[in-house]
């Protein structure tokens, strides 16, 4: 029974005020369909918090994902921090670039004129790092439980994960 201010899902996880997860019975297996930035920071936090986890992505290496930069906001880092060995967060902090050391932004129309700079970003403590090595540093966490070249075509208690050709 699930105290006061906790809920019990109907997989039987028990979750509490401060978002702790307790598994009631056997050991609970975990598949993660999608190794994108998300889906590789979920598999990560579960593997070190003991769970079995497989996750599964349709691209063949870490490093093929989109986009050039994604900015780390404070609450951002600190879900990581949640997710990853101190290590892992340690690396992926020193490959970072913080928002207030930069120059604010600067916005033209398409004739070239000034139009005006975006935020004050000097006491922001949130860092812009490199999508790929966001990526590969998560993958990194769940080690060699993310399968990399497979698609996901049916879910099920005997479902195979297969990959397509």
């Amino acid at each position: 029974m699930a105290g006061p201010g906790h809920s019990v899902s109907t997989t039987g996880v028990i979750v509490g005020p401060r978002r702790q997860l307790a598994v009631k019975g056997d050991d609970m297996r975990v598949v993660v369909v999608g190794g994108g930035i998300g889906g590789v920071a979920l598999a990560a936090g579960l593997r070190r918090r003991g769970f079995e986890v497989a996750a599964f992505d349709r691209d063949a290496e870490v490093a093929a994902t989109g986009g050039y930069h994604i900015t780390l906001d404070e609450r951002a880092q600190s879900a990581l921090r949640e997710l990853v060995a101190p290590e892992i967060m340690e690396r992926l902090l020193a490959s970072a670039s913080a928002l207030r050391l930069r120059d604010r932004d600067a916005f033209w129309d398409r004739r070239g004129r000034f139009l005006g700079h975006g935020p004050d970003l000097s006491g922001d403590s949130g860092v812009d790092i490199d999508r790929i090595t966001l990526r590969t540093l998560l993958a990194e966490a769940v080690g060699g439980d993310l399968h990399l070249g497979r698609t996901a075509s049916a879910i099920g208690p005997a479902a195979r994960l297969r990959r397509r050709l």
